[in-house]
């Protein structure tokens, strides 16, 4: 089997960010897959795991959605050991409606974060932790549009974007066979997760604010 070392910290990114529009609607953003997985072999960090697979919707007439990917580590069978601490975020923010009057909020769905050793009847498979495990899934709605008075029409305020926060009952949009979620798992018969600091799992969903109104626009 083989072995991966790092003497240093590693970061891993497939974060995703939704173009912005004057005239137009806010840019969809999902992001990817980032993670380290070992099937038989080892990796070896010796400071910091840092992954990310966040989204952030772009801004617009509507605020573009915003859908986290999938950032973690996994260990079917083999080792991974980590002598600082591991952070995996899959966190979605919703665009903002800050163009004309009215617009909704961008959505933000949280992703699948995750920390899981497996294993099987024979083999084992681990993932040591020295100082602390951080896996976030949290979803945040963007800002709605303000309202006000174009050309002699009122035009109501715009609704904040729905936050939702990684779910079980719920695909991956980077990769559907996975649902969403922030996990700290020790699986099949041989699995272990071990740490000696802290574990903080958060996967939470905050809807963004709803435009003011009454305004005025042009």
């Amino acid at each position: 089997a083989g072995t991966a070392g790092f003497t240093g910290n590693v970061r891993l990114r497939s974060d995703a960010v939704g173009g912005n529009s004057s005239t137009a609607n806010g840019g969809t953003a999902i992001g990817g897959r980032a993670r380290a997985s070992t099937s038989g072999g080892q990796i070896n960090i010796g400071t910091f795991f840092t992954t990310s697979a966040e989204a952030a919707g772009g801004n617009g007439t509507n605020g573009g959605n915003a859908t986290g990917g999938i950032a973690g580590a996994f260990a079917g069978t083999g080792s991974i050991a980590i002598a600082d601490v591991v952070s995996a975020s899959t966190r979605a923010v919703g665009g903002n409606a800050n163009v004309g009057l009215g617009g909704q909020g961008g959505s933000g769905t949280g992703g699948n974060a995750f920390v899981q050793a497996n294993g099987t009847l024979t083999t084992n498979a681990s993932i040591t932790v020295g100082t602390g495990i951080n896996v976030f899934a949290d979803g945040t709605g963007g800002l709605g549009g303000a309202g006000g008075v174009f050309n002699g029409v009122t035009i109501a305020a715009g609704a904040g974007g729905v936050g939702l926060g990684g779910s079980n009952a719920t695909a991956n949009a980077a990769d559907p066979a996975f649902n969403n979620g922030a996990y700290v798992l020790a699986q099949g018969d041989r699995g272990t997760v071990t740490t000696t600091g802290p574990v903080q799992a958060t996967a939470i969903g905050t809807g963004g604010q709803g435009g003011v109104s009454p305004g005025t626009g042009a």
